[in-house]
């Protein structure tokens, strides 16, 4: 009985390994290409985009992410904001991570923590295209 019990439960483990190529429906670009990361120690500037939805972030190298929300209200008057990860090496923020966001020093007297996504890292060329405005 112990043995079935155990073996069991073996099986149910190797079903939660990760399998070799990634999970079905990603590219193969996906599968091939490590995500671009940074620190959140990295961030130099930060501007809200105009759509209040998106979120740019510039790191000390010059790279630019955008990370989306649904919610972080008083970007425009926040003077600095904390960004920390929400699952996994909390020094360490990727491409399609979670994050949560908490701002300092804006017109709210309680600084309510919102959570965004990173979306991507942009090129330069999509930097030249955004509104002056929205440039970190």
């Amino acid at each position: 009985m112990r043995r079935a019990a155990a073996l069991a439960c073996l099986f149910a483990l190797a079903a939660c390994a990760p399998m070799p190529g990634g999970p079905e429906g990603a590219s193969t670009a996906d599968r091939g290409q490590a995500r671009p990361c940074f620190t959140p120690s990295q961030v130099t500037n930060f501007r809200q985009g105009r759509d209040d939805r998106s979120i740019y972030l510039r790191m000390l190298n010059g790279d630019v992410y955008e990370l989306s929300s649904g919610g972080c209200s008083d970007l425009n008057f926040t003077n600095a904001i904390q960004i920390t990860q929400e699952l996994g090496d909390p020094g360490r923020v990727c491409v399609g991570d979670t994050t949560r966001l908490l701002t300092g020093g804006g017109s709210n007297l309680v600084n309510i923590p919102c959570r965004a996504r990173v979306e991507r890292r942009l090129t330069e060329t999509e930097l030249a295209a955004l509104p002056s405005r929205d440039r970190p």
